[in-house]
């Protein structure tokens, strides 16, 4: 069913009530954008979530500086305190759980094989080909940055987003990709960095947490090194340059 609606006037007047709500808005800067980044809205949002369910963010690191990206954590964690980040390139995901805890257990992970069409829909990698796919379970555990104290501690000091004092879109309007946030909010993050059994609620294997924190690493250079590509192009005169392979 598709509701041609405003999403924040229509999840502020309806009572329907969910298991995922995901939002895939656009640049922070962009009108109207940045409402959908306050505690004021998180807090709505979460009374329209059944119990157990979740709710994502998309958060690009390219338009934040690390003060405004840990601004962006804390006032998500104000409505949901049990919170994890997902690595999705630098399109990274804030997902906010409606619950008192929350662990990944083995027979959700074992999904990433046993259930065909889970297994088909993350038959992609973000880079690195079939080796990396995301149904692979090294892989997308190695997806997971950190979680709920990870994210206290990296947004201690930050600011809260309210509507009342709409500064972030503002404050993000002259965000351009030739700057490198990326690799300064990597660096904060690896300062925070959790270990895999805060998200999962079973044993795992010496070879399997090396793979895993293996592929978070290796995630995190990924962000590092596309930064790095698009400043090199940037140097390049327009028509001269093609995007080289990433493998």
């Amino acid at each position: 069913e598709i509701i041609p609606e405003d999403g924040l006037n229509y999840l502020r007047h309806s009572n329907a009530m969910y298991d995922v709500i995901s939002l895939e808005v656009g640049q922070i800067f962009r009108p109207g954008v940045a409402f959908f980044y306050t505690t004021d809205f998180y807090h709505r949002a979460r009374k329209r979530l059944r119990p157990g369910g979740v709710l994502t963010q998309l958060v690009s690191l390219t338009f934040y500086t690390p003060a405004q990206f840990q601004g962006v954590v804390k006032t998500f964690l104000d409505a949901f305190p049990q919170s994890f980040l997902w690595y999705n390139t630098s399109e990274f995901l804030l997902i906010g759980v409606n619950d008192e805890q929350f662990k990944l257990n083995r027979t959700a992970v074992d999904r990433l094989s046993s259930n065909d069409q889970v297994h088909q829909d993350l038959r992609y990698s973000h880079w690195g080909g079939p080796a990396h796919w995301l149904n692979r379970p090294e892989v997308f555990l190695g997806s997971y940055v950190m979680g709920p104290r990870g994210l206290a501690d990296l947004a201690a000091d930050a600011r809260l987003y309210r509507d009342d004092l709409p500064v972030l879109d503002y404050a993000t309007s002259l965000a351009y990709v030739a700057q490198a946030n990326e690799i300064s909010i990597v660096d904060e993050l690896r300062q925070h960095l959790e270990p895999i059994d805060v998200l999962v609620d079973f044993k795992l294997s010496a070879k399997d947490v090396s793979a895993i924190e293996g592929m978070r690493q290796k995630n995190l250079g990924e962000i590092i090194a596309s930064v790095l590509i698009r400043q090199a192009l940037a140097l390049i005169p327009p028509g001269d340059a093609e995007m080289p392979p990433r493998n």
